[in-house]
């Protein structure tokens, strides 16, 4: 179900919590219900007839929205997944508790206000586990959970990129005839694919970049909260907080910690927070690329250590020690478009700006850099363009007009390769792609690393090719090459099919 202009946010609160004096009012349509977390139905009443589109639940030992609500909230034509469950008390009774507990509730209002609606390719059909039996009588026991979906009008499957593909860990993606393909049945929601997709064609609401975005920076707004350091921790959605967790550490649900982009784990440093850390995956959703997030880790913390930033300040399962002690960075990103996409583009500006932060340059090579390098060796390309034309990303791009001009772009490049698989010249070493960041690189920008003069038909003024192809050409035919020559460098291929055929091809007069 789509959304279209947000009404007004409802906040439930459970009627145990909601006499500890935390500042409620404020907050938006306000709705305390005794037993809550105790007898649904009381909740599923209020939810039914209650105006609001979308809302927090902040209920006792709730993570997930139950399945009974889900049901009666799209019985009633509204879209469950509009409504964020959570239990902001768990582990902390005391008053700074409650206070840390009106911080999340406000961060979880923050994201289900950007939330961005579901359409039909979104969900999933299922059969809940668990129904009362009035509930199995007054609606249908089919529940729906939400998937990605792919906008085809961002992905450039037709080009070749296959990225979200070899992501998926139940293989539940597949490109066909230029295509992505979802099995909604095999989907577990894991979002690995939102992760590895270049172009941020995967839309997976719930947990896009502009949801996370709103939920960190209401977490880190300085005006309200306790003080002190503040720590991000991403935990998968639906799976109960660790209250062994020190109480600095505010939580993030993610839909799977396993497919966290780089972006969104050194975000909230540029944005307040002193530490970032990510919770042990307990979802199984992503089971199977955990690996992959390990990597990651390891590569912001050796990013982060080039720029002497202090690797500590990345965390992984080792919650019950505090935050980061030393001073948050300077907070920064303003009007930098945003920190928390998943492309390569928002990864360049995170990683950009940190090392602005840190007023130095850092090259780290890694396997699980999100930005790679390309090297040209301008004296072996022949200027065919084969890269660019292959490049998911248009990291590389040719043009050939007057000159043969190939550019390439370090915020966009991946290091994914594919353009070393078609180049003709690979063997001579005419193209190389590594997995690294070099933020000189970055700074700098796009910049030419080919540039060949055309040879021009004499016939019609149309490019024929660079020079140095044709030369290459030439020389591959051996003595037929010099044969051929004078014929290949006159005429454009269709003004040499014109004109006559074999060698010995001479231009007309006046040509």
């Amino acid at each position: 179900m789509g959304m279209g202009e947000p009404g007004r946010a409802l906040l439930v609160i459970c009627g145990h919590r909601g006499n500890r004096g935390a500042p409620w009012a404020d907050l938006g349509a306000v709705e305390e219900i005794p037993g809550a977390c105790e007898f649904p139905e009381r909740l599923v009443r209020l939810l039914r007839s209650h105006p609001a589109d979308r809302g927090v639940l902040a209920l006792c030992g709730v993570w997930a929205l139950p399945e009974d609500v889900r049901v009666a909230l799209r019985g009633a034509g509204k879209d469950p997944e509009a409504f964020f469950a959570l239990d902001p008390w768990s582990g902390q009774d005391s008053e700074a508790g409650a206070e840390r507990a009106a911080l999340l509730i406000r961060a979880a209002l923050a994201r289900v206000r950007v939330w961005p609606g579901t359409v039909p390719a979104n969900l999933a059909p299922y059969l809940p586990e668990r129904l009362s039996r009035r509930t199995l009588l007054r609606f249908p026991p089919v529940a729906y959970r939400v998937v990605p979906r792919v906008e085809r009008d961002r992905c450039r499957a037709a080009d070749g990129c296959a990225a979200c593909e070899g992501s998926c860990p139940v293989d539940a993606l597949r490109v066909a005839e230029g295509r992505v393909v979802l099995d909604r049945t095999k989907c577990t929601g894991c979002a690995a694919c939102v992760e590895a997709c270049p172009h941020e064609a995967v839309v997976f609401p719930g947990y896009m970049g502009e949801e996370v975005a709103a939920h960190v920076e209401a977490l880190l707004d300085p005006t309200v909260g306790p003080p002190g350091p503040r720590g991000i921790v991403y935990v998968c959605a639906g799976v109960p907080w660790d209250p062994s967790w020190d109480a600095r550490w505010l939580p993030v649900p993610v839909a799977c910690v396993s497919s966290l982009p780089v972006s969104w784990i050194l975000a909230p440093l540029l944005r307040g927070a002193s530490s970032v850390a990510v919770a042990p995956c307990a979802c199984k959703r992503g089971e199977g690329a955990r690996g992959v997030l390990e990597a990651r880790l390891e590569f912001c913390r050796a990013y982060l250590g080039g720029l002497g930033l202090g690797e500590r300040r990345i965390h992984g399962a080792l919650l019950s020690v505090a935050p980061h002690e030393e001073p948050a960075l300077p907070r920064c990103g303003d009007g930098e478009g945003t920190l928390f996409g998943t492309g390569p583009e928002a990864a360049s500006r995170v990683l950009r700006l940190l090392a602005d932060v840190a007023g130095r340059a850092a090259w780290v090579e890694h396997p699980a850099s999100p930005l790679g390098l390309v090297e040209i060796d301008a004296g072996t390309c022949t200027g065919c363009g084969m890269c660019a034309a292959r490049c998911p990303t248009d990291a590389l791009s040719f043009v050939q007009d007057g000159e043969a001009v190939l550019r390439w772009d370090p915020a966009r490049c991946t290091g994914c390769g594919q353009c070393t698989g078609v180049c003709p010249e690979i063997e001579r070493g005419a193209i190389r792609a590594r997995r690294a960041v070099d933020v000189a690189e970055l700074r700098r920008g796009v910049r030419t690393v080919y540039r060949e003069e055309v040879v021009r038909c004499v016939a019609c003024g149309a490019p024929v090719a660079p020079r140095r192809m044709l030369e290459r050409v030439t020389g591959l035919l051996g003595e037929d090459g010099r044969a051929w020559e004078e014929v290949l460098s006159w005429y454009c291929s269709e003004c040499r099919a014109l004109r006559g055929r074999g060698v010995g091809l001479e231009p007309e007069a006046g040509a």
